[in-house]
């Protein structure tokens, strides 16, 4: 049983729970703090281009299908095209880590 604990009970309960206070500490404050921290929601598959601005200068890269990357005309430099595809894979699945309120 646990004695250094916040504890918490319902009213529709008989039960009575009990998390340790580190625990607590990290819970949501606020009601806007439980919002699904998901940025982008889509398949690599809908990636059509993606262009970099980088220096000053603009790098278009092409996607033409699975793992086949080009650069567009005008654009220079080297193309990884699975890991083209891993980026605008995970980019689909952008989430924050948590977010920020200003008071």
């Amino acid at each position: 049983m646990q004695t250094n604990g916040v504890f918490v009970h319902r009213a529709d309960e008989d039960f009575i729970y009990s998390i340790a206070p580190e625990d607590f500490s990290r819970l949501p404050e606020a009601g806007w703090e439980f919002r699904d921290r998901r940025i982008w929601n889509f398949s690599e598959t809908n990636v059509a281009q993606i262009t970099l601005h980088q220096n000053g200068k603009t790098r278009v890269l092409v996607r033409n299908g699975v793992n086949k990357w080009s650069l567009a005309p005008g654009s220079q430099g080297i193309i990884y095209p699975r890991e083209l595809e891993d980026t605008a894979h995970r980019l689909g699945e952008l989430a924050a880590a948590g977010w920020v309120g200003i008071m």
